[in-house]
């Protein structure tokens, strides 16, 4: 009880004399073109990476160590921005977080399959891991993108 009369009497001295805690701001949350913005830049290289292997894919004759190269860079840059989304997820609010998760998702099985193209030893294996590699499920993106006020991918 003594404590407690300590406590509220220095509690009121405090006020008393116009001293106060400081305040907590809150972090203003980012706008949603905030979020676009970042998610543009997040995604940029892997877009490039798969523009590249694209390009690499269209040569001919076939070039089974340029889509080796180019497959690694599309891995690489995936497992970045898939790691970047992770920390970006925790950015968005709480109804597009699940999204980013689908979307982390997908970016995981592509991933995973693309070792399977660049670990490929011969050009026989090459085309069967690239035969076996669905394409990129592209509705978690679009889905995402709409959420952060974005068009669909072209």
């Amino acid at each position: 009880m003594k404590a407690l009369l300590t406590f509220l009497a220095a509690t009121l001295l405090a006020v008393a004399c116009g001293s106060s805690a400081p305040a907590a701001t809150a972090t203003p949350s980012p706008s949603q073109a905030q979020l676009g913005a970042e998610y543009l830049k997040l995604v940029a290289p892997s877009n490039a990476a798969n523009d590249s292997l694209n390009v690499a894919l269209k040569i001919t004759p076939f070039d089974g160590p340029k889509v080796r190269t180019a497959a690694t860079d599309l891995r690489d840059s995936e497992a970045t921005f898939n790691t970047a989304l992770f920390g970006f997820e925790k950015k968005v609010p709480a109804n597009v977080q699940a999204d980013v998760e689908t979307a982390r998702h997908s970016l995981s099985t592509d991933i995973s399959n693309l070792y399977n193209v660049v670990n490929s030893a011969d050009d026989a294996s090459l085309n069967a891991a690239l035969a076996a590699w669905p394409a990129l499920p592209n509705a978690p993106f679009v889905q995402l993108r709409s959420d952060l006020g974005l068009p669909p991918p072209t």
